[in-house]
């Protein structure tokens, strides 16, 4: 068993990593997030974030992450918008480059 991972993943150290750094490829990666309606106000929107990035703290939840190659990054709503341009900006690409015609 092999993985392609940028950054290398920790938990993974008996595992081969093909390629480490894949900053010339072009990647796909699985990620989630949580996003809040436009309009809500910073404070719930704060409170909601606090609570969330919490979670993986509990060791459980840390330890069933870990187990399933899962990394946390518990980034601010702005980073988190920024990532989500980007990804937009990536994909759009290849969509285009790809022909793709939404039916």
């Amino acid at each position: 068993m092999a993985y392609v991972s940028f950054p290398r993943i920790e938990n993974a150290s008996s595992t081969t990593a093909i390629i480490s750094n894949t900053s010339a490829l072009n990647t796909s990666d699985q990620w989630n997030g949580l996003l809040a309606p436009a309009g809500t106000q910073n404070e719930i929107a704060a409170r909601v974030r606090k609570d969330i990035v919490a979670v993986p703290l509990i060791q459980e939840i840390r330890e069933r992450l870990a187990r399933e190659g899962a990394q946390v990054i518990a980034s601010l709503p702005t980073e988190f918008a920024i990532h989500i341009r980007a990804e937009m900006e990536k994909w759009a690409k290849v969509v285009k480059a790809a022909g793709i015609k939404p039916e």
